[in-house]
């Protein structure tokens, strides 16, 4: 998949995401990127849940066997995070 589909696959669920109520200011990490065109992703670390701006190309493998095995839904449950 391409990296810009990614992007814009990504794009529509964050924004979303970021809508939720999930105490996610307190858990929002801010990384600052060199790169001016790599878009937002979700990541999970020792501290929980964050928001870091990443290159997609980094978990690609990891996100296209999500969508084949039932779509970026399983992605948030795996997380811990519930879309309405």
């Amino acid at each position: 998949i391409d990296n810009k589909v990614l992007e814009d696959k990504y794009r529509d669920s964050v924004n979303v995401f970021q809508k939720e109520d999930i105490n996610l200011e307190k858990r929002k990490k801010h990384a600052i990127s060199k790169n001016k065109k790599v878009s937002m992703a979700i990541s999970t670390d020792r501290h929980g849940l964050s928001l870091t701006k990443t290159a997609l190309r980094f978990n690609e493998q990891d996100l296209n066997i999500e969508w084949k095995n039932g779509g970026l839904g399983n992605i948030f449950k795996k997380i811990g995070v519930r879309l309405k």
